[in-house]
């Protein structure tokens, strides 16, 4: 297994942003998480396929899905097989918050949820999570998870 790390944390930690940590692993490793990780997580799969699990929900990665894990959330994630290339970054700074809110990351996460969990319309997905229209919600839903919101509720 390869694994790189790189904390990049000093004097940066005044800055309104900067990165607490980025890096990737060459066939990550099962994780499991509760609420004690303070740090929002943004992960791109390259290569393989994984499992992530989040309030009783299973969500396959596949090479080219990225997903977003916010801070104190309980979760965890392990490969399907024997590869699974994963990339993350974990912002941090004062200003982290209102930047991934306002990026669509908590918006799709959201989404995605709902998604999941309940038979409510695309149209009303994209209205709930806080979208101008259900076309830009399928638009930038496609952009972040690399399949549209129907075909993520068929997963």
């Amino acid at each position: 297994m390869f694994i790189s790390h790189y904390p990049i944390i000093a004097r940066e930690s005044r800055l309104p942003l900067y990165l607490i940590s980025l890096g990737m692993h060459d066939c990550q490793p099962p994780v499991r998480r509760g609420t004690e990780f303070g740090f929002p997580q943004i992960f791109f799969c390259t290569k393989g396929k994984g499992w992530l699990f989040y309030d009783g929900i299973k969500i396959e990665i596949k090479a080219g899905m990225g997903f977003f894990l916010p801070a104190s959330y309980p979760h965890e994630y392990h490969p399907a097989g024997n590869v699974w290339d994963v990339h993350w970054i974990i912002p941090g700074g004062y200003a982290c918050e209102r930047l991934l809110s306002e990026s669509g990351f908590r918006r799709i996460q959201a989404a995605k949820e709902l998604l999941s969990g309940t038979k409510m319309t695309i149209e009303d997905i994209a209205d709930t999570t806080g979208f101008c229209s259900s076309s830009y919600f399928c638009k930038l839903f496609k952009r972040y998870e690399d399949i549209t919101p129907t075909q993520f509720r068929n997963i």
